[in-house]
């Protein structure tokens, strides 16, 4: 978790892209993915909420495809 952490931090550094934002859009999902697993929900729903974001702005079929398989995850886990 702490390497996602970190390379959010890096890519913020960089001048924003497609490919950058791509980058940030997985980082960023695959930490929520990992909050969700440790149960820290407010940590992991705000994660997501920034790589849906990235996924969007970054127009990248697959990232925006990932986004969107854990946008219906996290929808069920606040309905369930």
């Amino acid at each position: 978790m702490v390497s996602l952490k970190e390379s959010v931090g890096l890519l913020e550094a960089v001048r924003p892209s497609k490919e950058r934002d791509g980058m940030m859009a997985l980082a960023y999902l695959r930490l929520a993915q990992m909050q969700r697993q440790l149960g820290k929900r407010n940590e992991a729903e705000r994660a997501y909420m920034l790589g849906y974001s990235y996924a969007r702005s970054s127009r990248e079929e697959r990232v925006r495809r990932l986004a969107e398989k854990l946008s219906e995850e996290f929808t069920n886990n606040v309905q369930g």
